[in-house]
């Protein structure tokens, strides 16, 4: 938790989240092979696409 409360959220613009590219790059992390691996992914905001936000007139996500 003390990690957690030391992060602050900057740039971005549009009010979707790159929920997918996220979790895409986490594939691609090196992973030690012998340890459990969880993910926690935390956004303040819906993913960009229609499978997961409503709101297209206000996704700037270039696909």
């Amino acid at each position: 938790m003390k990690f957690l409360n030391g992060i602050t959220a900057s740039g971005g613009g549009d009010i979707p989240e790159d929920v997918l590219g996220a979790l895409d790059t986490c594939l691609t992390l090196n992973w030690s092979k012998t340890n459990a691996r969880f993910i926690v992914l935390i956004t303040d905001a819906p993913g960009h696409g229609p499978e997961l936000n409503n709101d297209l007139a206000n996704d700037e996500y270039n696909s």
